[in-house]
């Protein structure tokens, strides 16, 4: 299953302890998705990203969301996605990846996507590392596949996979 709702988020969290992933990536998404098309294309690259969890929260106003977002990544290093964050090249992503891991030693890396309105200051301020995907605004269905294709992107660069081609 590519969403985890958040009863299921529940059991998963209690079994993160267990959890011999190198990798542990966290997308935590507010909205659900109905676009078929986007969440096939989203679970592929799941599927080939070892460690790479994507969670889908309800929510519809701003102070529900952060909430939600910040209960469900206690403990984790965050990096909030957001407009005014730092913009980089797919190979420095994938440095950061593996640099990201020191600050926080043994901690899931939570990547989150806010709604509609973005990220409250609490969210923003919470914030381990602020990341933004684009300095052109983008549907958030958008940013989510292009997010998760980007860890995908990440974990080839680090395996030496012929998938990402430089330059």
């Amino acid at each position: 299953m590519l969403y985890l709702i958040d009863d299921e988020l529940r059991s998963l969290t209690q079994d993160r302890e267990k959890s011999t992933m190198k990798d542990r990536w966290q997308v935590h998404a507010i909205g659900r998705m109905s676009d078929p098309q986007a969440r096939a294309a989203i679970e592929d690259y799941r599927k080939r990203t070892p460690g790479l969890c994507v969670f889908e929260h309800g929510g519809r106003d701003q102070s529900r969301e952060s909430a939600q977002l910040l209960a469900k990544t206690e403990g984790c290093l965050r990096v909030v996605l957001d407009e005014k964050g730092k913009v980089m090249t797919s190979a420095r992503f994938a440095a950061l990846l593996s640099e990201l891991p020191a600050r926080k030693p043994g901690a899931p890396i939570a990547f989150l996507l806010g709604g509609a309105d973005g990220h409250s200051p609490e969210v923003k301020a919470a914030a381990d590392v602020m990341l933004s995907l684009s300095a052109m605004t983008l549907p958030h269905m958008l940013a989510r596949l292009m997010l998760v294709e980007q860890l995908y992107r990440a974990h080839t660069i680090h395996t030496g996979h012929p998938y990402h081609r430089a330059g």
